[in-house]
C-alpha cells in the first residue's frame, strides 16, 4: 500500500511571513507533482489558508462531520506528550472509541506516546498498543480506507469541537453509535458493550446504502450471524452473550 509523504507543522507558522509560506508551499506541491508522489501538508490553527493542507487539531477533535479530511493529535498520557516516572495513562478502550469517532466525521488520529529518554517504549504503553492493534486486527477494515456515512451516528454523549478539549469530553459509550462505510458495507460502531440489543434509530428502511437493499448483518470478530428486523423506529440488532471487545463493537451490514 503506497503512503503520502508528509510535511507537519506543529505551530506557529504564522510568525513567518505570508509571501515564503506560499512559495514554500507552492514549490512542495509543484515539485512533488513533477517527481510523481503523493504528499499532504498538515498545520494548525490558521497557519496556513483553509483547504491548502490538512488541518490538524490538537488535543481535540470534532463535534460533528467535516466535509474535509483532518487529523486529531492526540496523547495517551492524561498530563503530558512526554515520559513520566509516574504516568497516568487513558484506557486503551477510551483512546479505541476516539479513534472511531474521529473517523466517522472524516479524519485521522495521530497518537502520541513518550518513550523513556533511552527510546524505549514502557511496558504500559506497549500494553495499552498490543490492545488497540488487537482490537483493530478484527474490526481494521471498519477504518482503514473507509469513508463517512451521510451523517457521523448517534447517542448522547456531545463533544466539544476544537483544540485542547478532548480530554474534558465525557467518554463515549455503548449508546452511543458511529457510523463508517466501503463500497459493500455499511459499518455501525458500538462504543462499548450495549445489552442484548442494538437500536440504531437514525437507519430506516428507506435510508440509503452504499450497496443497495440489506441482506445480512454480522458482527467482526463473531462467527454466527446477526439477526435483525425493521421497526417503525429503526434497525434492530439481536446480540450474542459472547463478544470480541467489551470496548467497541463493529456490524457490518451487507
Amino acid at each position: 500500500r503506497y503512503h503520502p509523504d508528509v510535511m507537519y507543522f506543529d505551530t506557529r507558522c504564522f510568525i513567518i511571513p505570508e509571501n515564503y509560506r506560499m512559495q514554500m508551499l507552492a514549490h512542495y506541491y509543484n515539485s512533488s507533482r513533477r517527481a510523481g508522489r503523493e504528499v499532504v501538508m498538515t498545520y494548525k490553527e490558521n497557519d496556513f489558508a483553509g483547504g491548502s493542507g490538512q488541518v490538524d487539531i490538537e488535543a481535540g477533535q470534532l463535534g460533528d462531520l467535516a466535509s474535509f479530511v483532518w487529523q486529531a493529535d492526540n496523547v495517551l498520557d492524561w498530563n503530558s506528550w512526554a515520559y513520566l516516572t509516574h504516568p497516568d495513562y487513558k484506557s486503551a478502550g477510551r483512546i479505541i472509541r476516539q479513534l472511531v469517532d474521529i473517523v466517522s466525521k472524516n479524519g485521522n488520529l495521530l497518537l502520541d506516546v513518550g518513550p523513556r529518554p533511552d527510546g524505549t517504549i514502557p511496558a504500559e504503553i506497549e500494553s495499552h498498543l498490543r490492545q488497540i492493534g488487537a482490537w483493530l486486527r478484527v474490526n481494521g477494515e471498519a477504518i482503514y480506507e473507509t469513508r463517512p456515512a451521510d451523517r457521523f451516528g448517534e447517542g448522547p454523549t456531545r463533544l466539544k469541537s476544537g483544540a485542547f478539549g478532548s480530554d474534558r469530553n465525557l467518554d463515549l459509550t455503548a449508546q452511543d453509535i458511529r457510523f463508517t462505510t466501503r463500497p459493500d458495507a455499511f459499518y455501525i460502531h458500538v462504543l462499548g458493550s450495549p445489552a442484548s440489543q442494538v437500536h440504531v434509530t437514525s437507519l430506516k428502511r428507506d435510508t440509503p446504502l452504499p450497496f443497495g437493499t440489506l441482506r445480512n448483518a454480522a458482527l467482526l470478530g463473531s462467527p454466527q450471524p446477526l439477526h435483525w428486523e425493521w421497526s417503525p423506529d429503526g434497525l434492530v440488532l439481536e446480540m450474542p452473550e459472547k463478544r470480541p471487545s467489551d470496548d467497541a463493537l463493529v456490524i457490518k451490514l451487507t
